[in-house]
């Protein structure tokens, strides 16, 4: 037996050892075993994997134990609590599209964690089926899912590379980093109207239209000035909102300008209805009736935002 045997065997017989963030064994020096060796590793990662051991089930995953399919396929198809752990094990050994549809009932029915690793496998496997179940859970109760759906959207479409920087970076220059601002809000009518936007974008990919056909594209430096003054008065109460020359801008940059304002909804900002109002964000209307209606909010705040909306909605 060699000694990087010996060490891996003595950790599987030692798992208390580990940190609870380990979600696997150590697999870097699982991969570089000899044949022989390797064969006694697998083994007893097989036999801990049937007995539960969701470390054993990832190592062989990204050790590439083929011979291990059988076991993971039956687990992943189990009624035990750990059958999640093993469909993950099957998607990183490349046999996701077998178990898409669970995975995809995963992403929208299980619990917190559940659905966020879920949802991270989705764009791994894509698919119809897989884009359906992140189109889904766009409205998730939970932030990490929602943000996660917008990312796995973005892979598995393809689209970082038209919303990217020269560095590969996103920056908040394409109208879907917009979308992806309201699906982070606090406020579910905020969601619901990023979670349409976005559903609408990746019908249209799924129609065969280009991203550039349907503006995602990156759009034009910001103006540096008016969005300083924004970002000092977003936070500071007694600082204006630069109204008049949000007024001057157009497309993108109005857009984000307008989100950004909106955004201080979450804090119950009373300058928001008003200065929502006066700039003639007509596509905010919706989400402003339905937060005029909690019972949550201030009388004062809920009636100007009934007023705003009002006026939105028929001007």
């Amino acid at each position: 037996m060699s000694p990087a045997l010996e060490y891996l065997l003595n950790e599987l017989d030692n798992p208390d050892q580990l940190s609870w963030k380990d979600e696997t064994y150590d697999f870097l020096t699982g991969q570089s075993l000899s044949s022989d060796d390797r064969v006694t590793y697998v083994e007893r990662l097989i036999a801990k994997a049937q007995q539960g051991d969701t470390r054993a089930m990832l190592t062989l995953a990204y050790i590439d134990a083929k011979e291990a399919l059988p076991t993971l396929r039956a687990l992943a198809h189990s009624d035990v609590p750990w059958s999640e752990m093993a469909r993950r094990a099957l998607v990183v050994l490349g046999c996701g599209a077998e178990i898409v549809q669970e995975r995809a009932h995963d992403a929208v029915d299980s619990h917190r964690t559940g659905r966020v690793l879920a949802v991270m496998d989705l764009p791994k496997v894509g698919g119809p089926v897989a884009i359906a179940a992140l189109e889904q859970v766009l409205t998730d109760p939970e932030y990490a899912v929602r943000q996660k759906a917008w990312n796995g959207l973005v892979e598995v479409f393809g689209l970082l590379p038209h919303i990217a920087n020269a560095k590969g970076e996103r920056d908040f220059s394409s109208e879907i980093e917009v979308l992806r601002i309201l699906l982070g809000s606090d406020l579910p009518p905020f969601v619901t109207l990023g979670a349409t936007a976005m559903r609408a974008l990746t019908a249209g990919l799924r129609s065969g239209k280009s991203p550039a056909a349907l503006g995602i594209v990156r759009m034009h430096e910001p103006e540096a000035e008016v969005f300083n003054a924004l970002r000092a008065a977003l936070f500071e109460p007694t600082v204006p909102f630069p109204l008049d020359e949000i007024a001057k801008l157009t497309g993108l940059q109005r857009r984000f300008a307008e989100t950004m304002i909106a955004m201080r909804l979450e804090a119950q900002d009373p300058r928001v209805a008003v200065a929502l109002a006066q700039l003639g964000a007509t596509w905010l209307a919706p989400a402003l009736a339905e937060i005029a209606n909690w019972r949550g909010f201030p009388l004062e705040l809920r009636t100007q935002l009934a007023d705003s909306a009002r006026l939105l909605g028929t001007s």
